[in-house]
């Protein structure tokens, strides 16, 4: 343990070796109205910062434990696939972890994987540091994400989804998705101690666990998620003819019900739509009739307007078409010859 010197204002101060960087030493001050004052300060820190001889390996093990039971499942999932997708820093010490060693391992992580989930590993890193390593900045080059349209089912595809569904039950989810916004562990959440007299609660959701097993989570995939929906009434009516013992109103896991969504959209010889494809008709056709992105980010759990303006508002196929129509009809009277 350093020893603390008087200044000449009277006050104590104590110097700690923190680590070396680009050949320079840096060091962290402590001072005291006393030197019992200043080297208490200073065995705090030492005790605290005990991490700088860790590993990028054993940094990552230690953040994932720290955020186990604050986190969902599927997020602490997913922490876990990043650290070994970036098992090159294993063994590299947190406090030598320097901008050239990370772009070296974003370059890796580039030659396989979408320039989003590489964007994902590097926030993982990032935050790593940023609990064990705070001082470290890095400044890294990610590669560029390409825009894609997320195509969206046009009304005729959504009515045919529902009238060929194969099951009551994965009729019902279609139109739980595509006029509710339910998301899939929503829906397969969904039971009647959440249904009320003409809307639905929905308070919790199905979340994969780091074991790789579907599990109920008590609360939604985010904050904004735990909302109140309305439903039109037929659709409520079919909610509350489920019988289950289990009290559930459709008896899908998400895995299963995106199967069973897939396999329904390639009978129908259809674009391969996603089952999240639905809720994207659901803000679509909401913005298109001129309800706030406010009212749409509330009712479809959207944290915040700006996710829904960049992701959501995709104007589908048929009403394109129809703009173009409306367009031809507009102005072409007013054409030159």
């Amino acid at each position: 343990m350093p020893t603390a010197k008087k200044l000449p204002s009277g006050t104590w101060r104590v110097r700690v070796y923190v680590c070396k960087k680009e050949g320079k030493t840096i060091t962290q001050s402590f001072t005291g109205q006393t030197k019992k004052d200043a080297e208490r300060k200073a065995s705090t820190f030492l005790a605290v910062t005990k991490h700088n001889d860790l590993t990028f390996g054993e940094a990552a093990e230690k953040y994932i434990e720290a955020k186990a039971n604050v986190l969902s499942p599927n997020t602490i999932r997913t922490y876990k696939l990043h650290a070994s997708r970036l098992s090159s820093l294993d063994g590299v010490r947190i406090s030598r972890l320097d901008s050239e060693k990370a772009q070296r391992a974003v370059d890796q992580l580039s030659r396989s994987l979408a320039p989003k989930t590489v964007a994902s590993c590097y926030g993982f890193m990032t935050a790593v540091l940023a609990m064990f390593e705070p001082s470290t900045v890095l400044r890294v080059t990610l590669p560029e994400r390409q825009r894609k349209e997320t195509p969206i089912p046009t009304d005729e595809e959504v009515d045919l989804m529902i009238r060929e569904a194969p099951s009551e039950d994965l009729k019902l989810a279609i139109q739980l998705a595509a006029f509710g916004s339910l998301r899939s562990g929503e829906a397969c959440a969904l039971s009647r101690d959440m249904v009320q007299k003409n809307h639905i609660h929905i308070g919790r959701t199905y979340a994969m666990d780091d074991r790789h097993e579907w599990v109920i989570k008590q609360s939604p995939k985010t904050s904004a998620g735990n909302r109140d929906i309305p439903l039109p009434s037929p659709l409520m009516a079919q909610i509350r003819a489920s019988n289950r013992e289990d009290g559930r109103i459709i008896k899908y896991t998400p895995s299963s019900l995106h199967d069973a969504f897939r396999r329904l959209t390639k009978r129908l010889k259809i674009y391969p739509y996603k089952f999240h494809s639905l809720r994207h008709y659901f803000a679509s056709m909401l913005h298109a009739q001129g309800i706030p992105d406010k009212v749409i980010a509330k009712l479809g759990g959207w944290e915040d307007v700006s996710t829904l303006q960049r992701i959501y508002q995709h104007a589908t196929t048929d009403k394109m078409e129809e703009a173009s129509q409306i367009l031809n009809n507009l102005f072409a009277d007013r054409i030159a010859e």
